[in-house]
């Protein structure tokens, strides 16, 4: 994946705007292996329930906000529709 930058990934947000753009919480840029990515995402320490995703569309930065679902399962585990990576039902 090549690099995304703050900037960069403030400017991609497809459903959010300005403001909420400025008050998202950004990863540690520094440390992302970025040949080892297809995307970027991460979750908000503040606000569990939101999450982050960005990558590069057509050589365009595109990025997107996440919310979990409420919903909490009582037992077994759960395959992310995004990812393909099953999650535990104790999140």
């Amino acid at each position: 994946m090549k690099p995304l930058t703050d900037a960069e990934i403030r400017d991609s947000l497809v459903n959010a705007g300005p403001a909420e753009a400025d008050r998202m919480p950004l990863p540690g840029l520094h440390e992302v292996l970025w040949s080892e990515r297809e995307y970027l995402g991460w979750r908000d320490p503040a606000s569990p329930q939101r999450g982050y995703l960005a990558y590069w569309r057509d050589g365009r930065a595109v990025g997107v906000v996440l919310r979990a679902s409420e919903v909490r399962l009582q037992a077994g585990s759960a395959i992310c529709s995004l990812c393909n990576t099953p999650q535990p039902a104790a999140r």
